[in-house]
């Protein structure tokens, strides 16, 4: 997932779902990050919560996040070595999209989660604008990356795909908790890109002009859908909270 040890929390897409993901935390005391990675959200983290956990597949991060004094395990996402209700919440950033089982997974969360699961990822029925012109731009970028893609290695291509074999709908992520009774989907939010985030690749932006087309995407975040398709595309990703009841 990681190619030559990038670090793809720092990129703009990640740091728009981490803010929407902010927006749903709340105040609790203890975390389970679920695909931690680097441990920068753990770093985030205020230090009344205790304990705050990380759990990764992947041993290169890990080493990285246990060098900023983070409590790492080196553990499956779908068998987590943890009493139940561990902890008070289980956050899982940019994961589900990656597992073969995500509704085992999920079920394992819930068991070592006392209150509440913060799911982020990327949405299947996103991309969508009646737009034309923005439309015919982001088939173009499309074209564009595939072009670049046919000169990678196949190393360098799977790493760049990162394996989403479980993305779902909207409806779907939203629905993760229909069966469960004892659950229910709090708040979640959709975000939204703008056309210049989309077209363009954010990586070759200055910083300054990279903090400018974030917020205006957060401010973007709270046009009404029935505007913003009409403008943007909309439903690049999820931020969804779920709350035992």
């Amino acid at each position: 997932m990681y190619e030559d040890g990038e670090d793809r929390s720092k990129t703009y897409g990640y740091k728009i779902r981490n803010f929407f993901v902010m927006k749903l935390l709340g105040e609790p005391v203890s975390v389970l990050d679920v695909g931690c990675s680097h441990g920068h959200f753990l770093a985030s983290l205020t230090e009344s919560v205790e304990p705050k956990v990380g759990v990764d597949i992947v041993r290169v991060p890990l080493n990285d996040a246990k060098r900023k004094s983070l409590s790492i395990v080196l553990a499956d996402a779908h068998l987590l070595p943890f009493r139940d209700e561990a902890f008070q919440l289980v956050t899982a950033r940019e994961v589900i999209e990656h597992l073969v089982a995500p509704y085992e997974a999920l079920k394992e969360w819930a068991r070592v989660s006392s209150k509440s699961i913060i799911i982020s990822s990327p949405v299947q029925d996103g991309y969508r604008t009646y737009n034309p012109v923005l439309y015919t731009l982001w088939r173009m970028r499309d074209l564009m990356v595939q072009r670049q893609r046919r000169t990678l290695t196949e190393q360098q291509r799977l790493s760049k795909e990162s394996g989403h074999i479980s993305v779902m709908t909207k409806t779907q992520i939203l629905n993760l908790f229909s069966e469960e009774k004892n659950w229910k989907t709090e708040k979640y939010i959709f975000s939204l890109r703008t056309p210049l985030a989309l077209v363009l690749d954010m990586k070759s932006f200055p910083k300054q002009l990279r903090k400018l087309v974030l917020r205006i995407e957060i401010l973007l975040s709270i046009i009404p859908a029935r505007i913003s398709t009409l403008l943007f595309f909309e439903g690049f990703a999820a931020a969804v909270k779920f709350t035992r009841l």
